[in-house]
């Protein structure tokens, strides 16, 4: 029998809900009797496969919900039912043995889940009304604008509880910025301008978190510096520049900063000056706008949302009245926008107090260092979290302000790199730069000496890096010159780092760093020399496939393989293995050895006797581990030749 064919209907919207319901849907939360159903063990026996069917094709909003996310098969024999069931807001079942009362443990619900064979979907339930509302049942607005005014009204009550309960920041009053946008009064006799404020003026202002998307042609520059002062011509700025005019005003603030019109972008002194300030920047504003939904400054970050896919419900109350909710289709999860794959917003997002982000499809999440991307306007469900917030969740572990890191400073900096590194930079040259915020942020507790993408108490470990093979520079861009070979900012790859064991394989005797600009120590770098003491090999292997060997004993991993093509290149300069530190993987196997990897960088020697850095390498093996005399590990059977402990200069 051929599978009969559902005909189309188009999705209910939100101004929808007074849709048609077949009988059995209709009552569903309409009596007593059925609202114990959905929370007995067995659930509401709704309609089996056919039924289903049928009633979709004969206008059932909620059955036509139903099919579209079970698609149940209609060549199933014999017909299977589809069960609803209630899930409390943490996705766990409610269950209620009363046969003769009402049923209170439904108040508890706010999830309705419905299952046919293996598959299974849940809805949102949503409050249409004040008198099942105060039950606890949460409401959403069904329609919305992400500038609206009950949007406003709910960033302000957050903002407030924020500041009067929470200790996300303790300045009460903040100095403003060398420059900053007055936005003007709404009636336009006061029109928007650059505002240089007196030095030690304080006041709230808010910044903006957005992706250029390429050039910007009426940012500020030398020649219209003294015009912007005076006026900026809202018709004339991007987009999203205009968008984040609007909620700075909205939300009654009177102060806003813009990159592009708040730093003079022609001006290579103005840069360095405002880059050295970019972590008090944000750390200071009251809030931050990210704008994570925008591609460019000229697409904007604010949406008109409205839900599909809803269907309304009588809902039977404890005081016999009747009320009404709505069956709604999950909207998707967070997912990443643009502004979260940019490397200059990383920091932004770190440095910052408060943050407002601008998702897809009107999702607008608040982020502070007590409440964590909580959605404000759409209901999400708490069991089944998304990707955005476990990534959330990883990057508070490893930067959390107010900082405490400690003894955990190596996990936690790797941590931060890993992400970071993953990020697009249109300029190769500020990998660096990118970063520096977190860098002046994170100097004043450490008390430590940063060299160019690494910390020196930390330097052994900083230097076990490999290129992630998952990710790779975009098209076009070429290596980065602006970093030592021995760093991680000197490719435009994702990296991530050996775990290791303390009892480190190598002796760090000196390491300098030559800054391009002094103004800004934590940028890009003209020269880094490291001077180590460790042991060193000249392997002996031939006829392996290109960038890595892997013949159960060593593994080699190029940095930049488009450098060192063919392969034979490298053999030609006599590269050499340059061993680092026992990682953490090794293990007591029962046969009594051990289980082991060294891992390390490695190197080619340049004209001037110095050397440097083209790949890593992981040396794994079972074997006995010994101390020599000067207190390294050994191994009597790694790769069956001694290694030289030798004196090197790496650049």
């Amino acid at each position: 029998m051929m599978e009969r064919k559902r005909k189309r209907r188009e999705p209910e919207s939100a101004g929808d809900l007074g849709s048609k319901l077949c009988e059995k849907c209709r009552t569903i939360f309409a009596t007593v009797e059925n609202l114990r159903k959905v929370v007995c063990d067995e659930g509401f026996k709704h309609y089996n496969n056919i039924e289903l069917l049928e009633q979709a094709e004969s206008g059932c909003t909620l059955c036509s919900l139903l099919f579209d996310k079970l698609r149940p098969t209609t060549l199933d024999r014999p017909p299977t039912y589809i069960r609803l069931s209630a899930l409390s807001k943490n996705g766990t079942a409610i269950r209620c043995t009363t046969e003769t009362r009402y049923p209170y443990a439904t108040l508890d619900m706010r999830f309705l889940k419905a299952t046919w064979s293996d598959r299974s979907y849940c809805f949102d339930i949503i409050a249409l009304n004040e008198d099942v509302k105060k039950y606890g049942f949460p409401s959403s607005p069904m329609e919305y604008y992400t500038n609206s005014d009950i949007m406003i009204k709910e960033i302000n009550q957050r903002l407030k509880v924020c500041q009067e309960r929470h200790y996300c920041s303790n300045i009460s009053v903040p100095y403003l910025p060398a420059r900053v946008i007055d936005i003007g009064s709404a009636d336009g006799k006061r029109p928007p301008h650059l505002f240089v404020p007196p030095k030690g003026m304080r006041g709230h202002y808010i910044a903006l978190s957005y992706c250029w998307g390429g050039d910007q042609k009426t940012k500020t520059t030398s020649k219209r510096l003294c015009m912007y002062m005076k006026r900026m011509d809202l018709d004339s700025l991007p987009r999203t520049a205009r968008h984040a005019l609007k909620v700075t005003r909205k939300l009654g603030f009177r102060y806003l900063w813009i990159d592009a019109f708040c730093i003079i972008q022609d001006s290579p002194q103005d840069q360095a000056k405002e880059i050295n300030t970019m972590d008090m920047i944000y750390q200071n504003a009251t809030l931050t706008i990210a704008a994570s939904c925008a591609g460019g400054s000229d697409v904007g970050f604010l949406q008109r949302f409205s839900r599909k896919h809803t269907a309304s419900l009588q809902f039977q109350l404890p005081n016999k009245l009747s009320s009404h909710v709505a069956i709604a289709e999950r909207t998707p999860n967070w997912t990443r926008g643009p502004l979260d794959r940019r490397a200059w917003a990383f920091q932004e997002f770190h440095l910052s107090t408060r943050l407002l982000f601008y998702g897809s499809r009107g999702d607008v999440r608040w982020y502070c260092q007590s409440d964590r991307f909580l959605p404000l306007m759409e209901k999400r469900s708490p069991f089944s979290l998304d990707s955005a917030q476990r990534r959330s969740q990883k990057k508070s572990y490893y930067f959390n302000r107010p900082i405490s890191l400690g003894s955990s400073l190596s996990i936690s900096w790797t941590a931060l790199v890993e992400d970071f590194s993953q990020r697009n930079l249109t300029c190769s040259e500020d990998r660096l730069p990118a970063l520096a915020g977190i860098v002046r942020y994170l100097k004043g507790f450490l008390q430590d000496d940063y060299l160019a993408g690494t910390w020196r108490k930390n330097l052994v470990e900083h230097l076990t890096w490999s290129v992630h093979s998952g990710f790779g520079r975009q098209d076009g861009q070429k290596p980065c010159l602006t970093a030592p070979s021995w760093s991680w900012a000197s490719v435009n790859r994702a990296v991530s780092f050996h775990g290791f064991q303390p009892g480190v394989q190598v002796e760090v005797i000196a390491c300098s760093i030559d800054p391009v600009e002094r103004e800004t120590p934590f940028g890009q770098v003209r020269e880094g020399k490291l001077t180590i003491r460790a042991a060193v090999l000249k392997p002996s292997i031939q006829d392996d496939p290109p960038y890595s060997w892997d013949d159960g004993r060593l593994n080699i991993f190029i940095d930049d393989p488009s450098q060192f093509f063919p392969f034979d290149e490298i053999n030609s300069q006599e590269f050499e293995l340059v061993r680092l530190t026992l990682s953490d993987v090794a293990r007591k196997l029962p046969c009594g050895e051990i289980f082991y990897e060294f891992c390390g960088i490695v190197v080619i020697r340049e004209e001037d006797k110095r050397y440097r850095r083209i790949g890593s390498f992981v040396h794994c093996s079972v074997g006995k581990l010994f101390q020599n005399s000067e207190g390294f590990y050994e191994s009597r059977n790694c790769l069956s030749v001694e290694w030289e402990m030798r004196e090197m200069v790496i650049i």
